[in-house]
């Protein structure tokens, strides 16, 4: 009895061309350049390959929308232990730009060795056509998603089922967009280095997402300037702590942070803070969202080299370390004597970083995904004001008006 079975290769590669060359080249035969199909013998195994990328017109394109947008919807669904991995996948399969169909077929006996044969085909190249493979569940296969491993094998990334065989995936990156006239190459260097440490974490930002203002057209803050900040930012936070945990009014809670005012100054807040801590009507929302400016308090204390390490975002900061650091400053001068500020290339390393998970963390708040790599989005976005603050982003804006845009 004949056998009829299929699978497809999504890829990132936009050219037909390329796609072909590629595919030719490892078959050994030579291109067709008037047709998109390509046919295949082994023994008794018929293949017939039929490629569709976008640059082959709006049909193309709108049906590699279509198949891909099924597909996408398809594994959106699954239910899995495997997040970072299904998060990575939907990001491949969204960024398709084209489509293998194979079609083969083969007489019944030794049908399982024969579908290895076909499987061995096509498994070493899916890396140079950065591809990965759908076989739909048919004929006792299990339906779901491979790419090839290291070896040029298959390997399972997930199933319909939510199963994997993988412990990591990222997404190939496709060819890109080339980084526009005015980047340079500090720019380009820092984003590189902002892509090595996304890519250990298997947290997955687009090639092509655009960079940071260059260092060049930037003024970052003065050491003054983020020490004046740590102290406002200490004095609501502790302000709004008092409120929330420790049940006291709005005058006991001032009367607890009055010696920071005098002592550092009425000058250091921003309007919205010195409103908020002159209003008795304050509501939880408010208090709740002035609580997280421990967050930025941290940010600032890392930024004049109080504490070493700025952390990786997946968890909210140590308070009680935070406050620590200042208990013994007075005086906006005292803490300028502790502090050994952070070059602004370190600053600009920083927020780059911190500008593309925020990139990660809104994606996954669009499409109702968990945040990728155990992030904690809100820390994200604290800090990412923080930084955007430091380096002087959007002309300098001054706290209430710096944007975390993405």
């Amino acid at each position: 009895m004949l056998q009829e079975r299929k699978m497809f290769l999504y890829t990132v590669i936009d050219s037909l061309q390329a796609v072909m060359d590629g595919l030719c080249r490892n078959f050994g035969i030579r291109p067709n350049r008037r047709t998109n199909r390509i046919e295949l013998q082994n023994g008794d195994i018929k293949m017939s390959v039929t490629i569709m990328c976008t640059d082959m017109g709006e049909k193309a394109q709108n049906l590699i929308k279509e198949q891909a947008g099924e597909l996408w919807q398809r594994f959106y669904q699954v239910e899995t232990e495997h997040t970072d991995v299904k998060i990575n996948l939907l990001h491949q399969i969204r960024q398709t730009k084209g489509i293998l169909s194979i079609e083969y077929r083969f007489q019944d006996e030794g049908a399982e060795e024969k579908e290895n044969t076909v499987y061995q085909a096509f498994f070493p190249i899916l890396n140079r056509l950065q591809a990965v493979m759908w076989i739909p569940g048919e004929d006792g296969r299990e339906a779901g998603v491979y790419s090839a491993d290291e070896k040029g094998e298959k390997a399972l990334l997930l199933s319909l089922e939510g199963q994997s065989q993988v412990g990591e995936f990222m997404p190939y990156p496709g060819r890109g967009a080339a980084p526009p006239e005015n980047i340079n190459q500090g720019q380009i260097k820092r984003r590189n280095k902002s892509q090595e440490i996304l890519k250990e974490r298997g947290i997955y930002v687009p090639a092509h997402y655009p960079f940071l203002e260059s260092g060049l057209q930037l003024q970052a803050r003065s050491p003054k300037e983020i020490a004046e900040r740590a102290a406002a930012l200490l004095t609501v936070a502790l302000y709004s702590e008092c409120l929330l945990s420790e049940n006291q009014t709005p005058d006991q809670a001032m009367d607890f942070v009055k010696g920071i005012i005098e002592n550092m100054g009425e000058g250091i807040f921003s309007p919205r803070e010195w409103e908020y801590l002159h209003n008795p009507d304050s509501t939880e929302e408010e208090r709740i969202g002035f609580s997280w400016q421990y967050e930025n308090l941290h940010v600032m204390e890392w930024a004049l080299g109080l504490t070493f390490d700025l952390g990786f975002p997946t968890h909210t900061c140590d308070v009680s370390k935070a406050v620590s650091l200042l208990k013994d400053c007075h005086s906006i001068r005292d803490i300028l004597d502790l502090s050994h500020p952070k070059s602004k290339k370190e600053l600009m390393d920083a927020c780059d970083l911190i500008f593309c998970l925020d990139w990660a963390c809104v994606d996954a708040r669009i499409n109702r995904l968990p945040m990728p790599g155990k992030l904690d989005g809100g820390v994200v976005m604290e800090r990412h004001k923080s930084l955007n603050w430091l380096t002087g982003a959007q002309d300098g804006a001054e706290w209430d008006q710096v944007k975390t845009h993405t």
